[in-house]
């Protein structure tokens, strides 16, 4: 009877203990794609939270432009598409006490390729109030709007009209509330620059980042940093001779700052992120990318642990497809996870906002839509 009792016992005890290996993972969550009508703005900044703590988008939808309204999670408040003259479209979106600021291009007739800035100023419903149009007699355009902790709106753009010439020349408008003009800057170089991306500093400066094209055809990252009234203290070119490009900037506590982009090599696109102090000289350069893929950094955050998380694109030459990436790193750039998802068809990530509990939220183009997604602080899909 022992002996019986001690067989069943064994046979128990081997039965409870079934490896690991013959349990079946538990499937990771697939993203949640909220998906409206239209085409993001390409820049960051195309996305910002609003007052009320949502989320405004920028785009354009057709020959229309659209602004929509949407929460944290994905249901349309109000959205709005409206002409604003001929072969216009938007690039940026603010919010100051409430207003809409948007930013873009709009041609002067249909028989010329000559733009020029449009800002459109709506209220809290996304009706337009006024339409206002910046430039000179050559061709200028706006990629990039920010509020000012001045209670005012800068634009950042490009000149044809008041740099150097015919390649254009970046330009800063300054206006307030009403749209008056307060100062304008352009930044005269021997190359051809093109602002992504625009922000104030913790001490009241303005930085552009964008990319830089010298006589030789390389392209720099490039970084402009103005005072309060528009007068340049430094601009950096980083990069020759190389292909570098710089989309998105954010300011450490530190003043140091980190810029998102990409750098090509033998016709491939690594995600780059380049950490510089606050008179633009590297402190670091790190690359990130999957074997035979193209990938850019388009938005760049920092998360509450010091960790950084980068939304970009990532281009497979065997498809001709793009997808959505999502990579984070550790305060020195070291890569800890990477991860790539998106339709069978071209997507784009182009904006990223951390939430209050640090979630990540995504915008973008999926599927020939605007999209919306989430994920947590460790990439995993809400």
């Amino acid at each position: 009877m022992k002996q019986l009792t001690f067989f069943l016992l064994i046979i128990l005890f081997l039965t409870s203990c079934k490896k690991d290996d013959d349990i079946p993972p538990t499937p990771e969550p697939q993203p949640n794609y909220f998906t409206f009508t239209g085409q993001v703005g390409t820049n960051d900044n195309s996305t910002v939270v609003s007052n009320d703590n949502n989320l405004i988008i920028c785009g354009n939808t057709g020959s229309n432009l659209s602004i929509l309204k949407i929460t944290k999670t994905g249901t349309q408040i109000w959205r709005n598409d409206f002409g604003a003259g001929n072969n216009s479209s938007a690039s940026g979106v603010a919010e100051l006490n409430g207003y809409i600021f948007i930013c873009g291009k709009t041609s002067r007739n249909y028989s010329t390729t000559k733009n020029d800035i449009l800002l459109i100023k709506a209220n809290s419903a996304g009706d337009t109030i006024w339409t206002k149009t910046y430039g000179g007699a050559e061709a200028e355009y706006g990629t990039n709007i920010i509020a000012t902790s001045d209670g005012n709106i800068l634009i950042a753009g490009k000149t044809e009209s008041f740099g150097a010439g015919m390649f254009g020349d970046i330009y800063l408008v300054k206006v307030n509330t009403s749209g008056d003009t307060i100062w304008t800057a352009s930044y005269p170089d021997q190359d051809q620059e093109v602002p992504f991306h625009l922000m104030e500093t913790q001490n009241g400066e303005y930085l552009v980042t964008g990319t830089n094209e010298d006589n030789s055809q390389y392209r720099e990252l490039y970084l402009l940093k103005v005072s309060a009234t528009g007068q340049q203290i430094w601009n950096k070119k980083i990069g020759p001779p190389t292909w570098k490009w710089g989309y998105s900037t954010i300011e450490l506590t530190n003043g140091d700052l980190l810029t998102c982009g990409k750098h090509t090599v033998s016709g491939y696109n690594q995600a780059l992120l380049v950490k510089t102090d606050n008179t633009g000289n590297v402190i670091w350069e790190k690359e990130f990318g999957v074997n035979n893929l193209s990938e850019e950094g388009n938005s760049v955050k920092q998360n509450r642990d010091g960790s950084f998380t980068i939304t970009g694109t990532c281009f497979d030459v065997s498809t001709g497809q793009t997808d959505i990436i999502l990579l984070k790193v550790d305060q020195n750039g070291n890569q800890l996870w990477l991860k790539k998802f998106g339709s069978p068809s071209s997507d784009s990530g182009v904006n990223l906002i951390k939430d209050s509990n640090d979630d990540n939220i995504i915008t973008g183009n999926y599927n020939g839509l605007i999209f919306m997604t989430k994920t947590d602080n460790n990439g995993v899909f809400k």
